[in-house]
């Protein structure tokens, strides 16, 4: 008795796998006949979908077999399956080759329903081929003769492989169609596997029109019927492909956690392929997200599988990646001989998008290398391999060769390609390369001298950039054609302030905070199409601005796919363009809307400022925003006043950096001798005292005269985020005893903040677990513990956020250098990053934290504090006093005792935080331990911006002062009526 299909392919997969088929014929003879090697047939397409391997096996050993038995019928059935198998490794040519042999044998029988199903497997390779013409008419003729002989399945089958020629052509709602055609049939016929394959090309289609919710939706229905009917590799399929779907909507958080679970998935079920093809997206993620050392690693497994694999074109891509990697961790000459290799085996795949693509990088990286006339050579090698097709490559190697003819001196020769540039981007219609492309044209200009036209030129590049949606950019490369993301905006800054007499210091102003909002939006731009809106209502707007996001998304990274991608149409990228033109519009006119009701939310997804005479609203008569601001390697002051402005350029980035190491390193000395229980000697507090003296002649001197009574807002920049500006010394007393002192993002954040609504609550809460123990006099002496609610995690905080009125978060901070937001912050036993505030809930009064000071780091730019305050603030915090760097626990508990002891008495939370930093220098002299924290948000009582100005605010002041001794010569001042 002959085995049914199944067992038979049961008992061949545990014969020995070094088994030839002749081997298989001897030693098991009840194979060697008609019937099971049709059985065998019929059960490879089922085993296929489970196993591969073992499908291919099964094919060969009944191929062979149906040769022994000199039986056509056989021959033509294993001929198919073979092809079959073919296809599905990507091997088209050869498939089709066997197939056209199977399907002359079955004519030659007469065996109709056998031609037609050979017929129906014969489309798929012709249609990866491109030859759609003889697709359609094998198509027609297999559907007349399932037709003539009532074959209903083959007929649904025919109507799903119809709506893959029309899918392939970009005919996709005339294959959504025939999909749903098909699907009706299979489903009546109760055929649950080809259901599920059908499902699986149905979403695929979906997502080429752009509806991924029920793309998604398909996918989880193919999903469940493949692990019901143990189709795993459609399973997999399934799974990588929404992943896929998230990660190419920019949905990063679900993406991960989707191909974490299809990886896990696949591995369990030996599904390498797919395995490795999560590896590579989540490489290429991680990467974008500059997780360097994860994306090297998932990198680097990728290209071993792909290897063994054999698949060259894959194992390439992950090469490719792993020299982003190396690029992003700073070792370019690893990332140089990773581009070559690359490149070297893209062109053995013939594939002159990539190898121009590779060029490119190679280029960038020498040319940010100074090594010019390298670069130049790989520059005009990617002309080359691009001909004259206008695509994102070619304009951005037009714009390449311009800066590179620029870094060389070769003015007419930089000239001539800033206009071929330009003449690409305009027919691309791409703001982006517009944007460059000016920016070329200024430095051109400036390099001549002519300020008013490099000027001009300047805010033409602001323009493009500021005309569409923050997010990832078409033909946007892996390589970043600059390091330093504000050079435009210096750039416009420092020739205003050389170009007029006198400057235009309102348009300087309007300059700076459009940097700020463009330095924190672009930190989370990956992050704007999940963010919620602060007020968490249900706003149609807000889910709309999302959604529009994650179009936009897809429809970048599709047009810069297709791009790189020889195979695709020409037309294609042109679509592409034309619609996301189309919803780039879109999405500009429904933020336009949404400002007015959502302030918050459209500064952070769009980079929107508060206009100059908004944020006066908002500043009392007594009060001055001092703005600080780097260009190009200058400090300059904005003193921005309810009836003034003026513009300070003060001292030299260098020697504030060099002032900020000495600074650090005394810090490090006053840490280190707490920790061990001695005191801080006068020696070191005087070398401490004397560096806050050098700062503050830097910083203030210049501006002191503007500042006499006022109380200040300081807003830092770059490496002054690091600086506690209320302990700089002036010889005689600290900042802090002359003027009551707050910290804000930018002139438009603390606008923003000062409309909040202060809480009617009056509950207070501790997260996570105090340093000091219970029991420690600090602890006894401030009650800061008592008074407040604790509570181990942020999720047991109270489900009614208008209670709350303080919260503090004892944290710890591990930051990650090549990406802030994702530094860990665990505050008791929660663990978020700084990334994942934004999408918290704590409306309070005011927030603290301790334990998560970065401390002074005068390299670094201070972004963590940045985005970390910026967070707090999104998520609802008016006020928000953290640290800059970890003071002893001791004095630390007793800050935040007092502060907290006043201003649930008092509402001006910056006159609290003067007095509490009086209070606390008593008792410990050293500026390292009362200067850790900074406040900044709404620290005003409501109705004080009418109070009258006053002169110095008394406090007492305690300690050792020291005489200063140098002078210094003020730079120019301009104030609004341009006098100097």
């Amino acid at each position: 008795m002959v085995p049914p299909s199944t067992e038979l392919s049961a008992r061949l997969t545990e014969l020995d796998a070094d088994s030839s088929p002749g081997d298989i014929a001897l030693k098991h003879p009840e194979f060697c006949n008609r019937d099971a090697v049709l059985g065998m047939t019929e059960a490879v397409n089922r085993v296929a979908r489970e196993n591969l391997g073992r499908a291919e096996r099964l094919a060969e050993v009944a191929a062979f077999l149906a040769e022994a038995l000199d039986d056509d019928f056989c021959r033509a059935r294993a001929a198919r399956c073979v092809a079959n198998m073919k296809v599905l490794r990507d091997k088209n040519s050869e498939g089709l080759s066997d197939l056209s042999r199977a399907l002359a044998l079955f004519r030659n029988l007469g065996a109709e329903i056998e031609q037609a199903a050979t017929l129906s497997c014969s489309l798929q390779p012709l249609i990866y081929m491109g030859n759609y013409a003889e697709a359609l008419e094998r198509a027609e003729e297999a559907r007349e003769i399932a037709a003539k002989h009532g074959d209903e399945l083959l007929l649904a089958r025919l109507e799903i492989n119809f709506g893959n020629i029309l899918h392939r052509q970009d005919r996709f709602r005339e294959a959504v169609k025939h999909y749903q055609n098909g699907l009706e049939q299979l489903e009546r016929l109760e055929q649950p596997r080809d259901c599920a394959i059908a499902l699986a090309n149905l979403a695929v289609c979906q997502i080429s029109l752009h509806d991924f919710r029920r793309a998604e939706e398909v996918y989880k229905r193919a999903r469940e019927i493949s692990e019901r009917e143990k189709m795993l590799s459609i399973v997999a399929q399934a799974d990588y492909n929404i992943a896929y779907l998230y990660y190419y909507r920019n949905e990063y958080a679900k993406a991960i956690e989707l191909y974490q679970k299809t990886r896990f998935y696949c591995q369990s079920v030996n599904d390498e392929y797919h395995s490795a093809l999560c590896d590579l997206d989540q490489a290429e993620m991680y990467l974008e997200l500059h997780l360097h050392e994860e994306g090297v690693q998932l990198a680097g497994q990728a290209m071993a599988t792909f290897e063994q694999l054999g698949m060259s074109y894959e194992a390439t891509k992950a090469i490719v990646l792993l020299g982003i990697g190396s690029y992003q961790s700073q070792r370019s000459f690893p990332a140089l001989e990773l581009f070559a290799k690359a490149q070297e085996r893209m062109r053995t795949e013939a594939n002159s998008s990539w190898i121009a693509t590779l060029d490119l990088y190679q280029a960038l990286l020498l040319q940010q290398e100074g090594r010019y006339y390298e670069a130049l050579r790989h520059c005009r090698r990617a002309q080359e391999s691009l001909g004259t097709l206008p695509t994102s490559l070619l304009a951005d190697t037009h714009l390449l060769l311009a800066g590179l003819q620029l870094d060389l001196g070769r003015i007419a020769e930089a000239e001539s390609w800033i206009e071929t540039a330009m003449d690409s981007a305009h027919i691309l219609e791409s703001p982006s390369h517009l944007r460059r492309a000016f920016w070329l044209s200024g430095q051109l200009a400036e390099k001549a001298h002519a300020i008013p036209e490099a000027l001009s030129a300047y805010r033409r590049a602001l323009e493009y950039q500021e005309a569409t949606p923050l997010q990832l950019q078409v033909g946007g490369s892996k390589i970043p054609h600059s390091k330093n993301h504000a050079e435009l905006y210096e750039a416009i800054i420092d020739l205003e302030l050389r170009a007029g007499d006198p400057p235009d210091v309102k348009r300087i102003f309007e300059t700076v905070e459009k940097s700020r909002a463009r330095e924190i939006a672009e930190l989370i731009r990956f992050q704007t199409n999940a963010l919620p809106a602060p007020s968490r209502s249900k706003s149609t707007l807000v889910e709309q601005v999302n959604n529009l996001r994650e179009e936009l998304n897809w429809y970048y990274r599709k047009v810069n796919t297709n791009d790189i991608r020889a195979t695709e149409p020409l037309g294609l990228s042109d679509d592409l363009r034309s619609t996301i033109r189309e919803r780039e519009n879109s999405l500009v006119s429904t933020l336009g809307e949404l400002q007015s009701t959502e302030r918050e939310f459209h500064s952070l997804v769009s980079a929107s400022t508060v206009p100059m005479d908004q944020v006066r609203e908002q500043i009392a008569e007594n009060e001055v925003i001092v703005e600080f601001s780097i260009v190009r390697g200058l400090v300059c002051a904005c003193l921005l006043e309810r009836d003034g402005l003026q513009v300070v350029p003060l001292a030299r980035l260098t020697a504030i950096r060099q002032q900020l190491r000495q600074l650090g390193i005394l810090f490090m000395d006053a840490a280190l001798q707490s920790q061990s229980g001695d005191f801080v000697s006068e020696s070191q507090l005087a070398r401490t005292m004397a560096t806050l003296e050098i700062l503050d002649r830097e910083l203030i001197g210049p501006i002191r005269n503007q500042l006499e009574g006022r109380r200040l807002i300081i807003v830092p920049d770059g490496p002054l985020h690091y600086l506690p500006f209320h302990a700089l010394f002036d010889g005689e007393r600290y900042l802090y005893e002359k003027h009551v002192i707050s910290y804000a993002g930018s002139a438009s954040a603390h606008n923003l903040a000062c409309a909040k609504l202060v809480s009617s609550g009056e509950r207070d809460f501790i997260v996570g677990e105090s340093p000091v123990p219970r029991d420690s006099p600090v602890s006894g002496h401030t009650g800061f513990d008592s008074k407040f609610a604790r509570l181990p995690n942020l999720q047991a905080l109270p489900s009614h956020p208008s209670e709350w009125r303080f919260l503090h978060l004892e944290s710890t901070l591990r930051l990650r250098r090549d990406n802030v937001l994702f530094s860990s912050l665990s505050v008791g036993t929660s663990e978020l990053s700084i990334l994942d505030t934004f999408h918290l809930r704590l409306p309070c009064d005011v927030l603290s934290l301790a334990g998560s000071g970065p401390g002074i780091r005068a390299d670094d730019y201070g972004r963590e504090l940045l985005s970390l305050a910026r967070g707090l603030e999104y998520a609802g915090a008016r006020a928000v006093l953290m640290p800059l760097w970890n003071a002893h626990p001791e004095p630390t508990q007793m800050f935040l005792g007092a502060f907290y002891k006043r201003a649930a008495l008092h509402e001006d939370r910056a006159e609290v935080f003067q007095i509490t930093i009086a209070e606390v220098r008593r008792r410990y002299t050293h500026p390292f331990h009362w200067a850790a924290f900074t406040l900044r948000g709404k620290t005003r009582a409501d109705g004080q911006n009418d109070l009258p100005r006053r002169g110095k605010i008394s406090v007492e002041s305690v300690g050792p002062h020291l005489d200063g001794s140098v002078g210094c010569i003020p730079p120019k001042s301009v104030d609004a009526g341009g006098q100097s």
